[in-house]
């Protein structure tokens, strides 16, 4: 078998494999967005993202980026999150943060369980590379022969980052090729009207990146295959 549960099952404690029965689709075609567009602030509500459920999500946080684009849907998958961010201000990490917050129709909290995997975190080949950040996971799974390592942002233990381990490079926004799982990691919530998502883009040298570009994908399989 090629995937292999490699990540630390945090709920309660409690070791093992859930079923996560809400699928999302953030079809950027279908927000409206107010505010200074990609400033701290700017807030797009995606109508439909499930049955009865609509999501806002805002930009809470600049961490030395910028954001070009809230969601690209020029490559990789109309239906994932697909922020694009740049470095700015010199070498080092920096992050874009967002808040996603789920309500029905009617403008009532609703509370979801559901999985969000971060597709192609990886490298420019050279001096760029990425990691993605959650605020609030169940548990994570990663490929044995994952190129992330995982860390612990927080004291208290809520924020989990994947980061690329090298700058290796997968051209596009890769879900298929047979390196793509190894730059995956698959994140689960359960019983959540809130979270935090944060894109981090690294830069070796200068003083700023390329426009980096996240692609989340609230499913749980792609072109009929399941994600763990």
């Amino acid at each position: 078998m090629r995937r292999i549960i490699a990540g630390l099952v945090v709920w309660l404690g409690v070791l093992g494999t859930q079923a996560f029965a809400t699928n999302l689709t953030f079809d950027f075609d279908n927000a409206s967005c107010e505010g200074t567009e990609y400033q701290v602030g700017y807030t797009c509500t995606y109508d439909s993202v499930a049955s009865n459920t609509k999501a806002e999500i805002e930009l809470v946080d600049l961490n030395n980026v910028q954001v070009d684009k809230f969601d690209d849907e020029s490559i990789g998958v109309d239906e994932a999150l697909q922020p694009r961010v740049t470095k700015i201000n010199g070498a080092g990490w920096g992050y874009a943060e967002f808040e996603i917050r789920f309500y029905d129709n009617t403008g009532a909290p609703v509370l979801l369980d559901f999985p969000a995997t971060s597709v192609d975190v990886d490298g420019n080949g050279r001096s760029e590379k990425e990691g993605v950040a959650y605020l609030g996971i169940d548990s994570y799974t990663l490929e044995q022969d994952t190129k992330l390592e995982v860390s612990v942002l927080d004291a208290d233990k809520l924020w989990y980052g994947f980061f690329a381990k090298t700058y290796a490079v997968l051209r596009g926004i890769d879900y298929t090729s047979q390196d793509a799982p190894k730059h995956m990691a698959h994140t689960h919530f359960r019983k959540r009207h809130v979270f935090r998502y944060r894109a981090y883009v690294y830069l070796d040298i200068g003083n700023r990146s390329s426009s980096r570009m996240f692609s989340v994908y609230f499913k749980d399989s792609y072109n009929g295959s399941n994600f763990p």
